[in-house]
């Protein structure tokens, strides 16, 4: 059996992976539904977020709104997107669906005592069974 951290790792995300999947999973929230649901990032390197737009027309109006888009950013805090390029191409819109936890499996619970069994301080052990048991609903 491997060990969580052999199984995930997460130094594969630097911060501007990081710093992108959470705006974008806010960005209807920064930005609103109008804009939110005609736009998405998707890319963000050294403070400039690249942002696509369905067409020339959304492209040119966007870009007037730059420094709008970028204080609203900061606003929510993130204060280190200093310029946005917008590039025009298809895409759909994000779809927020209400989520709904996997069941729990014996087989969860399985890996999730197995995982556990290194770990000596018993509230320490349940913190980490809840968390674990918690993740793997979600995927």
């Amino acid at each position: 059996m491997q060990r969580i951290g052999e199984v995930i790792s997460l130094e594969v995300f630097n911060e501007n992976v990081n710093t992108l999947v959470l705006i974008i999973k806010h960005w209807k929230r920064i930005m609103g539904d109008f804009i939110g649901e005609n736009s998405l990032p998707i890319k963000l390197t050294d403070g400039k977020l690249t942002v696509i737009v369905p067409d020339n027309i959304w492209m040119m109006e966007f870009t007037m709104m730059k420094q709008d888009f970028v204080q609203r950013l900061a606003d929510f805090g993130y204060g280190g997107v200093k310029d946005i390029k917008f590039v025009v191409k298809k895409f759909s819109p994000i779809k927020e669906e209400p989520f709904t936890p996997k069941p729990v499996t014996d087989d969860m619970l399985r890996m999730v005592k197995e995982c556990s069994k290194p770990i000596k301080d018993e509230n320490l052990k349940g913190s980490f069974e809840k968390a674990f048991l918690s993740w793997l609903r979600s995927l």
